[in-house]
């Protein structure tokens, strides 16, 4: 089965969005890996997304809306219009960062992520999302209602799921990847890093790779076997930042 686990690990410096650097997902290490592959299959197959489906800003005003009325005892606001009817089971992530600088360059700071890689009905999901990460990331402390104004929200959808020929038969700033692989005890190690993470910390496919490896909890040494044997996914997102200000200015 599929499990996340949230971990400060060390990762290249931080910027606006480490969002994946401590998303980590793994594969229960008893599973037999030709079952695992089984399940991968199938997982993967079901996930039939076009790029058609796209975030809109309507989806990270609602979390604003949601999470102001969560911290304020008011009812959940209704959720708006999703991108495909009937709505879509995709995976998604939300994400919140804090302005850390008044300057006409602002230095966001992520305060907090969470989502998940499996299939899921929107209606539930995102509202489910949104206060999880938001309230309930382990890294950080609850976000309050006195830090909303300095907040940014992003929403990620994640789409077009594809197997690679390789560990690195995929593109920088355009694929996210799930790593999949097996050591010689049999014990499966999987982890996953969503399309921006490469990009924004100036990794080549080598190193983001060999991060990833460590990144799933795999301590030997990284070999060229190893890597031959690495089943890997590449996957694209289509994302949507809204500031509290752009929200308070749509709403009005």
């Amino acid at each position: 089965f599929y499990h996340f686990k949230l971990r400060n690990v060390k990762t290249p410096e931080r910027s606006s969005a480490s969002t994946a650097l401590h998303i980590e997902l793994q594969l229960s290490t008893n599973t037999p890996h030709k079952r695992t592959e089984t399940i991968r299959k199938r997982t993967f197959k079901n996930l039939g997304f076009q790029m058609s489906l796209q975030s809109t800003p309507s989806l990270p005003r609602y979390a604003f809306a949601a999470l102001e009325a969560h911290l304020s005892n008011r009812p959940a606001p209704a959720l708006p219009p999703l991108p495909l009817n009937p709505c879509p089971h995709t995976p998604l992530f939300v994400t919140w960062e804090k302005c850390s600088s008044s300057s006409s360059s602002p230095q966001w700071d992520l305060r907090g992520c969470i989502g998940t890689l499996s299939p899921s009905d929107l209606t539930s999901s995102l509202p489910s999302y949104v206060l999880t990460s938001a309230l309930r990331d382990s890294r950080f402390s609850p976000i309050s209602l006195s830090e909303l104004p300095d907040l940014r929200c992003s929403v990620s959808l994640l789409v077009s799921y594809e197997a690679c020929s390789d560990c690195y038969d995929w593109i920088i700033g355009t694929h996210g990847i799930i790593i999949s692989f097996q050591s010689s005890l049999c014990q499966t190690f999987s982890a996953t890093y969503l399309p921006e993470v490469a990009r924004e910390h100036n990794m080549t496919k080598e190193y983001a790779v060999e991060s990833l490896i460590r990144k799933s909890g795999y301590k030997k040494p990284i070999t060229k076997s190893l890597l031959e044997s690495i089943k890997t996914t590449r996957y694209q997102s289509s994302k949507c930042k809204v500031t509290y200000d752009e929200w308070k200015q749509a709403v009005l």
